[in-house]
């Protein structure tokens, strides 16, 4: 048995058969939490706030967006990882991935892609809908609220990207 079996050395054998199963979700679910409350601590330590205000000196909004997106992305990857890792951990490596290349895999290549794709499309939506009215929504509700909608659009995106992720899937490892 190796470390990376699609059943977990902690948790009893599940199927793991299908679209997806519950302890792949409860992975994701997890690296999204972790995610999560690494930004928020971030941003109300004001860890960023240095980074943020010589984006804004340098270029003012574009080079904000421009960082903005760049930790979008850094956290995209950190999600990514994580999900994999706790999905391992957890045992919930769907057969259509574990048998795709062979016994041990956690991981298919196209299953990457699958997440990069489903990530870049959200973040995407997400970015023009900021640019179209959801930045004047977020100084319309303050420093109080403002947090709230914020954590309101990450979970609906990330359950969009999980959706989209798991439609991309199959297509992409079956090649």
């Amino acid at each position: 048995m190796t470390q990376f079996q699609t059943q977990s050395p902690v948790l009893p054998a599940t199927q793991n058969d299908g679209f997806t199963n519950v302890r792949e979700i409860l992975a994701f679910v997890v690296a999204e939490l972790v995610k999560t409350i690494g930004i928020y601590l971030l941003a109300f330590s004001g860890a960023l706030s240095p980074l943020y205000l010589w984006a804004i000196r340098i270029g003012g909004h574009s080079w904000l967006l421009i960082v903005s997106l760049g930790l979008s992305v850094v956290w995209g990857a950190v999600v990514l990882v994580l999900f994999i890792l706790f999905r391992s951990l957890f045992g919930g490596v769907p057969t259509i991935v574990s048998q795709s290349r062979d016994a041990g895999s956690v991981a298919h290549p196209g299953e990457i892609g699958a997440f990069v794709i489903a990530y870049i499309v959200v973040l995407g939506v997400i970015f023009l809908l900021n640019e179209l009215f959801l930045a004047s929504m977020y100084v319309a509700l303050g420093r109080l609220l403002a947090p709230l909608l914020g954590l309101a659009i990450s979970t609906v995106g990330a359950v969009i990207v999980f959706i989209l992720f798991l439609a991309l899937r199959r297509p992409m490892v079956a090649r």
